[in-house]
């Protein structure tokens, strides 16, 4: 389980604007995207990276995020939801 101070540290993080630009930046690049695909191997974690828009399910993913590729991963698709392709 991730602790709460690091949960709350990515929820304000990813409310920032420059936070979000980052992100989106990031993951324009063919290689971050890559990197992102292949971290969400396991079937809930990529569900819960390309459904991000649904509060229980960021939730979810937060509470998933104690391996830092994991918390990669989600953290660039809570914030730029388009970014990685089925």
């Amino acid at each position: 389980m991730l602790r709460e101070h690091v949960k709350r540290t990515c929820q304000e993080n990813m409310s920032r604007e420059h936070v979000k630009r980052t992100c989106q930046e990031n993951m324009s690049r063919e290689h971050v995207k890559r990197a992102c695909q292949e971290n969400m191997s396991r079937e809930h974690v990529k569900r819960t990276c390309q459904e991000m828009s649904r509060e229980h399910v960021k939730r979810a993913c937060q509470e998933n995020m104690s391996r830092e590729h994991v918390k990669r991963a989600c953290c660039y698709n809570v914030v730029n939801k388009r970014s990685v392709s089925p």
